[in-house]
């Protein structure tokens, strides 16, 4: 099992943004249990959206 300090130095080295834990991860949850569904389905309508989930 990594530390999270590690985990992060080594995400950055390789510039893997995706990998950080953190306050960031903790924030997105909350607000997916607040917001609507209605809501999310608007959002990923929006084509800058659709492109950048297309690359993960």
């Amino acid at each position: 099992m990594m530390s999270p300090q590690r985990a992060v130095r080594k995400a950055l080295f390789r510039k893997k943004y995706r990998c950080i834990p953190g306050v960031f991860i903790r924030l997105t949850v909350g607000v997916c249990a607040v917001v609507p569904s209605w809501m999310f389905r608007l959002v990923l309508k929006i084509p800058a959206v659709k492109r950048l989930l297309d690359r993960v």
